[in-house]
């Protein structure tokens, strides 16, 4: 029983042994490519390292991170060579400044899984930074001139920006000259007169015969659209507000005039389309139409009459003062 005792702690201890010694071989090398630069030409500053499975590498860069230089880009790339990986630092410098550089240590940190962490350091790199060399044997060559195409955009902002006080004031007198034509012959311009409520509706009316609503079987449009203009005729003329009336609220405050009943059967018609839905052709909606044009030119022709009366009763009773 001792002996297979003693044998075990022997096995162990050899064991233990042989993995520190497999730990201990794992390589770290790096390379500096080039050490000697020209200003903004990159140095390429790589670390290689060899590992076991398991093993946990981490790279610490120095405080200064390398300044004067300035780190370009860092990248790490894990290979497999021979059944072993290889960890793989890239880290791209550049300077731009004349100098030498002694860069500051850099540590790497093996973590291996049962025998604790180990710290490697690289230190003792120097990079040298020059400027570029000018070659003072050649002669230096005059500017060489292109020729500058110019397209109209171009051509006419440097006008402006060369001339734009004449050019303003060329507008100024345009505009001048302009208000003086207009001036002198404002007599002579036919100045667009408003349309009377009488000239909208039956504008409407006939650009409504034009467009052909009741063969695209659009009824309620039409008939909703004829009794609307109808209705803002006697809202312009007379003051009622006829679109937000009913029907019968319209003929009641028509009552003292003397319209043809004809205009509350239109209304009506109107409505029936709207609400009840009939079954409609394009001939009876232009029938429809027709009504409401000769409502509308009784409607004009009866306010007409009274305005000419009330008129002439006014200029009567002023004459008899």
């Amino acid at each position: 029983m001792a002996r297979i005792r003693l044998w075990f702690f022997m096995t162990m201890a050899f064991c233990g042994l042989f993995n520190n010694s497999v730990y201990a071989t794992a390589p770290i090398s790096y390379s500096l490519q080039p050490d000697s630069v020209v200003v903004g030409q990159p140095v390429y500053f790589s670390i290689s390292i060899n590992l076991w499975e398991g093993v946990q590498t981490q790279l610490i860069l120095p405080e200064d991170s390398f300044r004067p230089l300035h780190i370009l880009e860092i990248s790490d790339t894990t290979l497999v060579v021979n059944g072993r990986l290889e960890k793989i630092y890239d880290i791209a410098l550049a300077g731009y400044d004349s100098l030498d550089v002694s860069l500051s240590p850099v540590r790497v940190v093996l973590d291996y899984p049962d025998a604790g962490a180990d710290t490697f350091t690289i230190s003792g790199l120097t990079v040298k930074v020059r400027l570029l060399p000018v070659d003072t044997t050649q002669d230096i060559k005059p500017p060489q001139q292109f020729p500058v195409v110019l397209t109209w955009k171009d051509r006419l902002l440097m006008l402006w920006y060369d001339y734009w006080y004449v050019l303003l004031l060329l507008l100024l007198l345009l505009i001048i000259i302009a208000g003086f034509l207009l001036w002198k012959n404002r007599e002579k311009i036919p100045f667009l007169k408003p349309l009377s409520p009488y000239e909208k509706a039956l504008k409407t009316l006939e650009k409504l015969e034009k467009s052909q609503l009741p063969e695209k079987r659009k009824f309620k449009e039409f008939y909703d659209t004829v009794s609307d203009t109808l209705r803002k005729y006697i809202e312009e003329e007379l003051g009622i507000p006829a679109l937000e009336m009913t029907t019968s609220e319209i003929k009641e405050n028509l009552s003292k005039y003397s319209f043809n009943q004809e205009l509350f059967d239109v209304l009506q018609e109107a409505d029936l389309v709207k609400f009840a839905r009939l079954s409609l052709s394009p001939a009876q909606a232009y029938m429809f139409l027709a009504k409401a044009k000769r409502v509308l030119e009784d409607m004009h022709r009866t306010i007409s009459e009274l305005t000419e009366s009330k008129q002439k009763e006014s200029g009567n009773a002023s004459y008899s003062k």
